[in-house]
């Protein structure tokens, strides 16, 4: 690349392919820069993205940078940094007070990477203008969002499998709206990928043949119709209908299966709950109460914690609220008697909420790890739900409203979790994450018929072009002796048809033992990690996990 092309401010909006060619970075088009001109840039810009030539003004005009570069020379320190004076960073110290007060900003500003690397980024260019606000909304936002939808579908291309997980709510204006989020594993570094795909106002009836044609619709415009693997959703049947209408395989949520567990399971304890609610509900609606509660817990020496409040759709919160109400037992029973003596709790009420904490203990914790963004969890689910069995077993309440929950718990497990080794998504998902393998099952049966359709998938013809391991591909670039004495060949051969059996079923089985055989992870390390060491020596089951990757991580 010349000079030129490399300070020119059309470069902000072009990349360089090679010394004749320059792509586009909002559109991706492919456009000629022969001989070094850029005059095809130019109209590039004005006829497909013409606000961006309004950011290349402001900036100085496509040669003035350039100019300025090349027409004088820097000196050598202009290029050393010098700390600031005490008096300079005062100033800087106040102004950055005054517009985080002026502009009502959250004090972890000065926390946020992106800010911290615009301040930086701003040091080192003295002669940067801030752009105006019209500027902002008309060029910069549109164009940096044309250019991330660009990368992502860049990205999602080349995904072998794609997995959707999909979500609606209401506004606090009664407006509703629907998001779809993608997930895949980036071939590339076998890292888990996820990018919302659309967030936006959904003005029609949420049934089910509507819902089906908005998610067809947002497949459709992300060309991925022939990659989704798998939606999952909440257990709404209006979802689940228009999931099973579009022909995909539909994957409930399992942190929204627990609550619904969990809040089925509370029917017997109900009164108590009521009974609580009321109670934080009169802290954080009366001023006066909330400041006594915090003084009598600073006389307590009981830590400064706020009540939560249950919400049956929050997750979690039912736990957290019976939580917070035995940490602050002793300052809540003062308060309460003072000023609320009809909703002051018994003793037995007191015990209930003591014996039911260690019992959804294991409820929160599990819901908290599978809420996860970075993590793989469909694998996780089988022995999940496994281990809320364990739990439950061992629990032997006294009270008879404890042991209803407990009974209630195991039935509503039972009816949710029972069949999932049967489920091949589960079930694969499980075998194909190195952590768990066959210790995810409780049933050898299921684990054996997962086993065997697990072979007969990466058995198929074409999955993958090269299936040779390190070592075999080491063999056949070994440079033969001068001697042509074919001493050696016998036993390449008795090797090869070994290690690199021509039938696709016999290399599969091969493969799939090979690496069952394997000892297993540390449940703390990354599967994705273990995999992208290994791609090269289970080829097969690699290209499934990419397949599965879309599903993977979409709990």
């Amino acid at each position: 690349m010349s000079l030129k092309r490399k300070f020119s401010a059309l470069w902000n909006h072009f990349d360089a392919i090679d010394d004749k060619k320059a792509k586009c970075k909002y559109c991706k088009s492919d456009l000629s820069i022969a001989g070094g001109s850029q005059s095809n840039l130019t109209r590039h810009l004005k006829l497909k993205h013409p606000a961006s030539l309004d950011e290349i003004e402001r900036q100085g005009g496509t040669e003035a940078s350039y100019s300025a570069a090349t027409t004088s020379q820097q000196e050598i320190t202009a290029f050393v940094q010098k700390p600031p004076t005490a008096r300079k960073s005062e100033q800087l110290d106040k102004q950055l007070v005054r517009m985080i007060s002026k502009g009502h900003h959250a004090l972890r500003i000065v926390e946020e990477p992106d800010f911290k690397k615009m301040i930086e980024d701003v040091s080192n260019c003295p002669g940067y203008k801030l752009p105006t606000r019209k500027t902002l909304s008309n060029v910069l936002l549109p164009n940096i969002h044309s250019e991330l939808i660009a990368n992502v579908k860049e990205k999602i291309a080349s995904a072998s499998g794609v997995c959707l997980t999909t979500d609606g709510w209401t506004s606090l204006t009664n407006e509703s709206y629907i998001a779809v989020t993608a997930h895949f594993i980036d071939k590339t570094n076998m890292e888990l990928s996820s990018h919302m795909l659309v967030c936006e106002a959904f003005g029609e009836r949420h049934t089910s043949l509507n819902l089906c044609s908005f998610l067809q619709s947002v497949a459709a415009d992300w060309k991925i119709l022939d990659k989704i693997t798998a939606i999952a959703s909440d257990n709404a049947a209006n979802i689940v209908s228009a999931i099973k209408l579009g022909n995909w395989r539909h994957i409930p949520c399992f942190a929204h299966t627990l609550n619904i567990i969990v809040q089925k399971a509370l029917g017997p304890i109900d009164s108590v709950r009521v009974k609580e609610k009321a109670i934080v509900e009169f802290f954080n609606r009366s001023s006066s109460g909330f400041k006594k509660l915090k003084e009598i817990n600073s006389q307590l020496n009981l830590p400064d914690l706020k009540l939560t409040q249950d919400v049956p759709t929050r997750w979690n919160s039912t736990y957290k609220m019976f939580q917070r109400l035995s940490i602050l037992k002793d300052g809540v029973m003062v308060v309460i008697s003072l000023l609320r003596p009809e909703l002051v709790l018994t003793q037995a009420e007191w015990e209930i909420i003591d014996g039911v904490l260690p019992v959804l203990k294991p409820f929160s914790e599990i819901t908290t790890e599978i809420s996860a963004e970075k993590n793989v969890t469909l694998s996780n689910v089988i022995i999940m739900a496994t281990l809320l069995h364990q739990s439950i077993a061992k629990a032997i309440p006294k009270d008879d409203f404890l042991r209803a929950v407990v009974e209630k718990l195991k039935e509503q497990l039972t009816v949710r979790f029972g069949d999932l080794e049967n489920n091949i998504l589960y079930a694969e998902s499980t075998i194909l994450d190195p952590r768990f393998k066959k210790r995810g099952f409780r049933s050898d049966e299921c684990y054996e018929k997962t086993v065997a359709a697990l072979q007969c998938k990466i058995a198929q013809p074409g999955l993958v072009d090269n299936v040779a391991d390190d070592l075999s591909s080491q063999i056949e670039t070994v440079k033969m002796s001068p001697t042509k004495s074919g001493i050696w060949d016998e036993y390449d051969k008795q090797y090869n048809q070994i290690t690199k059996p021509s039938c696709n079923t016999a290399a599969a089985i091969r493969e799939v033992d090979k690496y069952l055989a394997e000892e297993n992870i540390n449940r703390k390390q990354d599967p994705l990690i273990w995999w992208t060491q290994r791609k090269n020596v289970y080829p097969r089951i690699c290209v499934e996990t990419s397949l599965f990757g879309g599903h993977v991580g979409a709990m």
